[in-house]
């Protein structure tokens, strides 16, 4: 998404391990990471941007889809958010470009996927 917009020259995605998908946008370049050891990988963070998605995925794991179809239960803190949801929210955190460290929560990112 952020590299679709014209606003972004480059963007740089730190990654476990490569995705088929990666290569899909000319401004995008992916970086195979251990994020145990980010130090080693200093380089990658002359940034105007960063974002952190903890947990975003479009994997299948059935643990995780069993426990999805119990979230109701769970406070709004702890449920899944789609992923899609996640990086427009990021997409528009940057679109809006305000300085310093913004945390946006699980909750918070149902709410704005909603009002879109």
């Amino acid at each position: 998404m952020l590299a679709a917009l014209p606003a972004f020259a480059s963007v740089t995605a730190l990654v476990r391990r490569p995705h088929a998908d990666d290569a899909q946008h000319v401004k995008l370049r992916t970086v195979v990471v251990d994020f145990d050891h980010l130090e080693a990988q200093a380089e990658h963070f002359g940034v105007t941007h960063l974002f952190c998605a903890r947990g975003a995925r479009r994997e299948f794991r059935l643990t995780e889809r069993l426990a999805a179809s119990m979230s109701w239960a769970l406070p709004a803190t702890y449920r899944a958010v789609d992923v899609v949801d996640v990086a427009q929210t990021l997409v528009d955190a940057a679109i809006e470009d305000r300085p310093g460290i913004r945390v946006i929560e699980n909750a918070n990112i149902r709410r704005l996927a909603k009002e879109v």
